[in-house]
């Protein structure tokens, strides 16, 4: 069975692509309503991305700091 690797998140890249999408939406580039759900589900997807990122950054930064404190 063929395995398939999971791409890397890059943070920055996500946060573009979500500024990309809300800078045509705002434009009113997308007219279908496909078009537009497609979009808000791609949003969607980079946030949780995004939230789980930072939880998991918060989380290393609190270690670190505990770490420091003993």
């Amino acid at each position: 069975m063929r395995t398939i690797k999971k791409k890397a998140f890059n943070y920055e890249a996500a946060v573009a692509e979500l500024q990309a999408i809300l800078l045509e939406l705002e434009k009113g580039k997308e007219a279908s309503f496909k078009g537009l759900k497609e979009k808000l589900q791609r949003s969607s997807e980079l946030l949780e991305q995004c939230k789980k990122h930072l939880h998991e950054v918060d989380s290393e930064i609190e270690g670190v700091m505990k770490q420091l404190d003993e």
